[in-house]
């Protein structure tokens, strides 16, 4: 082959291979919706749309096809999530007028790990995978032990006189009646094999789930609905049900408890249901998880529940001896049968006056759940 030949083949390949278009994937640099063609799944999980109405991505190029996605409203807990990701597009992409994207990144308490395709101006598709990495948590864990605090300043006794017979003096200390009520609950749980057998797990990817070591025991229809995610500098791990979640309960509520749900006052808050976050304080270690709730769950609600205090507190009133009798079984059959028509009163008294307790700014309660780890 001549020299000149081979030059005009080495020539004509390096034209070609000039004039190959190079993508610019600067043209997908924007936001991105979601609407009604979106498909979503958060690990491996159908999704409501409603639950993401106002989520978006955000597709900011870097350098070639590098890019940061920012996700908004798809994390639980999480605002916005940046995450360093790649662009590809081929015949499948550019027929629907998008790019493919994919890319992973660690969080406060999990690595979240994104696939998806955009369309001209909203999202195609998306795929949200995500993995709990705080130690200690994810696991299944069975009920152990519980334990109720309660204080309030002007509530260190209660005058239930009258009403035990024997009593060395007129009032109880608020703190022995939680005490009993701690050895009665624990009783129980160490009593009830059903509850020995029982266990909720909290799963790697970040759902509740309940369960049974009993084979017997059919699976629980709540499994997979409520989230959890955490905030491991604060230890606290949040029980989240999205809106499509408490619209589902509340409408069931209302429908069984309509009149109710009425009486106490409550029809605006269950017809316009939103999503409910609950915070729980967390304490780890030695195969144990103690999970707390304490009264920053309630006070949020108090000022949309005084209608339904004092509902409650007028029927309180309104109760015979009978239904005063019924309640305190509840709690024991000895309790109950020191109660009788000359002293019931006394007991409705008290529950008022707890109430009260309970709702005041200086009240401070828990409830703690002690967890053992499922061998």
């Amino acid at each position: 082959m001549s020299m000149k030949k081979l030059f005009l083949i080495a020539a004509s390949a390096l034209l070609l291979f000039s004039c190959e278009k190079k993508t610019d994937y600067t043209v997908y640099n924007g936001q991105y919706t979601v609407d009604s063609g979106t498909v979503i799944t958060v690990n491996g999980h159908e999704v409501s749309l409603s639950d993401y109405e106002s989520a978006m991505i955000a597709i900011n190029v870097i350098s070639d096809n590098e890019c940061e996605i920012t996700l908004s409203g798809f994390i639980n807990g999480q605002p916005e999530v940046k995450i360093p990701a790649i662009l590809t597009t081929d015949d499948n992409t550019k027929s629907a007028a998008g790019a493919a994207f994919s890319g992973e990144t660690s969080i406060d308490d999990r690595t979240v790990s994104i696939e998806g395709l955009t369309g001209e101006s909203s999202i195609a598709a998306i795929s949200i995978n995500e993995n709990i990495t705080v130690p200690g948590i994810p696991g299944k864990w069975t009920l152990s032990n519980v334990t109720l605090a309660f204080s309030h300043p002007d509530l260190e006794t209660i005058d239930l006189s009258g009403l035990i017979p024997g009593m060395s003096g007129p009032e109880i200390r608020t703190a022995d009646i939680v005490a009993a009520l701690n050895d009665m609950i624990n009783s129980i749980i160490s009593s009830d094999e059903s509850l020995q057998e029982s266990y909720v797990e909290l799963t790697a990817d970040g759902y509740l789930r309940t369960g049974s070591t009993n084979p017997d025991v059919s699976e629980s229809e709540i499994n997979d609905i409520i989230a959890y995610y955490i905030r491991p500098e604060n230890k606290i791990l949040n029980l989240y049900m999205p809106k499509s979640v408490t619209t589902i309960l509340f409408s069931a509520i209302s429908t069984t408890y309509g009149d109710l749900v009425a009486a106490l006052q409550l029809k605006e808050f269950f017809d316009n249901p939103q999503s409910i976050t609950v915070p729980l304080i967390y304490e780890t270690g030695d195969g144990k998880l103690t999970l707390t709730a304490d009264q920053s769950i309630v006070s949020p609600y108090i000022p949309m529940l005084t209608g339904a205090i004092d509902i409650l507190k007028a029927y309180i009133s309104s109760m015979d001896a009978e239904t005063v009798k019924h309640i305190a079984s509840i709690l024991s059959p000895e309790f109950a049968g020191m109660i009788d028509e000359t002293n019931y009163t006394i007991m409705t008294e008290a529950l008022k006056e707890l109430i009260d307790a309970f709702i005041s700014t200086e009240a401070a309660y828990s409830v703690s759940f002690g967890l053992t780890a499922v061998e």
